[in-house]
């Protein structure tokens, strides 16, 4: 796993872009999707600080878009369509709501740490990990979920698993 450490710029990036979010969103009452017992707060600039560690590793600029609605793509890598997501959990899963089955994006990536110290852990093709088998409870409602020792190494490697399916 590669090691992604923030910078100083990149970690003030992320609180402001973080605040910002969590604000935007209580303004405009959206619903909290989260899928553990963390802070808005802490989801939030867990999620933003996680986008902006993979960008850095993929030498992509993040989408730090505040607006109502948010986009479904976090980064967009050689045409591959990415939703980053990200836990302080070491054996954390790949997790994605319900809702994202309507989702343009093409990869999920899990990505690890603790502000600001982030290992991306691997990749999963949206239509890998929205299978009936993948859903799951943890105890916040239903949504898909997959184990780090399913994910793949690289986006190329998750995409194969679709053209291996044809």
């Amino acid at each position: 796993m590669q090691l992604i450490v923030l910078s100083e710029m990149e970690q003030q990036t992320a609180k402001i872009v973080a605040v910002a979010r969590y604000n935007n969103a209580r303004k405009h009452k959206r619903p909290n999707l989260r899928m553990g017992p963390q802070s808005d707060e802490a989801t939030d600039l867990q999620g933003i600080a996680g986008e902006i560690a993979f960008c850095k590793a993929m030498n992509v600029y993040p989408d730090l878009t505040i607006a109502k609605d948010l986009p479904d793509v976090d980064a967009i890598v050689d045409g591959v369509k990415i939703d980053v997501k990200t836990t302080n959990y070491v054996r954390g899963r790949l997790l994605a709501t319900m809702t994202k089955t309507e989702s343009v994006v093409d990869v999920y990536c899990l990505v690890l740490g603790v502000f600001p110290v982030y290992y991306i852990a691997g990749y999963m093709a949206a239509d890998n990990l929205f299978k009936q088998e993948r859903l799951i409870d943890l105890g916040w409602g239903k949504g898909y979920g997959a184990k780090q020792d399913v994910l793949s190494p690289t986006i190329k490697e998750a995409l194969a698993w679709n053209k291996d399916l044809g």
